[in-house]
């Protein structure tokens, strides 16, 4: 039997709807009335309604219809208010990056803030706190912050996220997000930066429209890796599924801050990757991020005295970058054979990696046993390119937002 149609239920369902064609119009940027009533599968009355009502709250606004050749009356274009607001922050081995981004995924204004890896998660809130407040004057006009998405290189627990371990930050357990919020005013929500990778580019780049995406990001301060697999991120019982950073590629290797030998990020390294692409001239430059070695292995995986001595790395830089190559591939080909996936993105130093050496690569995606497999992924960059992160960040800032519309008017 249907229950029957109460102000309560209209209210939710109403709240509902707005929520739904705000995260359609913030997705796409810019869209007509008659593509969010294709998008949403709601009536084109109901969509100008709830267009209306975003238009009112100061969420979007409408513009002269696109001139095209078909009959009828043309519909008018949606776009996001550019004044409203989310602070993205990442912070990782060699600073914080503050990017204050506009619905629908826009950069207005960024602030980096080289910092040590050793600055505790509470100052480090306090250094955000105050770069976001220094900023405020540069911002535009009526600008509306609502909320604030941290992309953390680390795991991110907790049954609301709210704790962030990341070695490489000598954090532990540390409720980061609850730092922010104290210090800022604002709503803060912390995510382990890998997954915010692949969801950005699933909306806004190289995965639209893919359901199963793998992504690799290799950084200064080790590796993140995410999984989408029929559309959904993967992420365990604990928030760590699919953490290739771990995964061991050289069992006699050196060792990791997690115990193990041979972990992926401790034998591919940012440093070792791109000092030996441009000792053989594949950089046109040699980056900055390849001036000082801040590997995990350097860092925080100090030699156990009962460790063997480790035979020496491959002298010569090509000798360096095949073995770069033949380790990311024992990692990429267990991602193939486990998650089945259309799409690999590679992102930071792994761009370069996969530029030198693609068809290498290729090749272990190649599973000969599995007929059905073969020929059947990509490899790719993201096209956010290096402002990936920002995006998920940002996108993670709006999502109370997004989530409830309604919510700006007690903001």
């Amino acid at each position: 039997m249907t229950p029957p149609r109460t102000a309560a239920n209209a209210d939710s369902m109403r709240r509902q709807n707005l929520a739904a064609v705000l995260e359609i119009i913030h997705h796409r940027r810019t869209l007509s009335r008659t593509e969010i009533t294709r998008a949403s599968g709601l009536s084109r009355s109901a969509v100008k309604g709830l267009v209306d009502e975003l238009a009112s709250l100061g969420l979007c606004f409408e513009s002269e219809p696109l001139a095209n050749n078909r009959s009828g009356r043309p519909s008018p274009m949606v776009q996001p208010n550019p004044n409203v607001l989310s602070v993205a922050v990442i912070r990782d081995a060699s600073g914080i990056t503050v990017a204050f981004t506009s619905l629908g995924a826009r950069i207005v204004l960024r602030r980096v803030v080289p910092l040590p890896r050793d600055v505790s998660a509470r100052d480090t809130a306090e250094i955000v706190a105050r770069t976001i407040a220094e900023s405020r004057d540069e911002l535009p006009t009526g600008a509306v912050l609502v909320g604030i998405g941290v992309a953390t290189p680390g795991f991110v627990t907790g049954d609301n996220h709210e704790f962030v371990s990341a070695s490489s930050l000598g954090w532990d357990s540390e409720p980061f997000a609850q730092y922010l919020t104290e210090a800022t005013g604002i709503p803060a929500e912390t995510r382990y930066d890998g997954h915010l990778g692949v969801v950005a580019e699933s909306i806004w780049g190289a995965g639209r429209g893919r359901s199963n995406v793998v992504y690799f990001y290799g950084g200064p301060g080790g590796i993140g890796t995410a999984v989408m697999v029929g559309g959904r991120l993967l992420r365990g019982n604990t928030g760590v599924a699919a953490s290739f950073a771990h995964a061991t590629v050289n069992p006699g290797g050196g060792r990791c801050w997690c115990g193990a030998r041979g972990c992926f990020q401790v034998e591919v390294t940012q440093y070792d990757t791109l000092r030996a692409l441009g000792e053989i001239g594949a950089l046109p430059e040699l980056p900055p991020e390849a001036a000082e070695d801040r590997s995990p292995r350097t860092v925080y995986a100090p030699p156990h005295d009962d460790d063997p001595v480790l035979p020496a790395p491959p002298f010569s830089p090509h000798e360096r970058i095949a073995s770069q190559l033949a380790l990311t591939g024992a990692a990429l080909r267990s991602a193939v054979i486990a998650y089945d996936p259309e799409l690999i993105l590679f992102g930071g130093f792994f761009s370069h990696l996969l530029a030198y050496g693609a068809d290498t690569l290729a090749e272990y995606c190649v599973i000969s046993s599995f007929d059905t497999m073969r020929q059947q992924v990509e490899l790719g960059t993201p096209e956010l390119g290096p402002d990936l992160l920002l995006f998920g960040a940002a996108d993670l800032g709006f999502r109370q937002l997004l989530a409830d519309p309604l919510s700006i008017v007690a903001a």
